[in-house]
């Protein structure tokens, strides 16, 4: 999947979200001005795992903190095809 691709469906999950909304959005955007407190990022995580038909494990969306970091996390599990990639990513950071 391109990565256009991605970040275009990645906006799109995060454009849902009520708090979202009509915000403007770019790779830099952070939670923190979206105002997205934990329970919200979880449940975009959620609409991602649905979307993407993939597994982002919990430790791994924790130390998600903007919307490139999500763009990359997908795109690292569709290309591995394995959310402990996603870790291993994370934990090296």
């Amino acid at each position: 999947m391109a990565v256009d691709e991605i970040q275009d469906r990645v906006l799109a999950v995060f454009r849902k979200n009520r708090r979202v909304g009509a915000a403007p959005l770019d790779l830099n955007t952070t939670f923190d001005e979206l105002h997205l407190d934990s329970l919200e990022v979880f449940c975009i995580v959620f609409d991602l795992e649905d979307e993407f038909n993939i597994t982002i494990p919990d430790n791994a969306a924790q130390t998600m903190r903007c919307i490139g970091d999500v763009v990359g996390g997908v795109r690292t599990v569709l290309r591995d095809g394995s959310p402990d990639s996603l870790v291993q990513q994370r934990q090296a950071q």
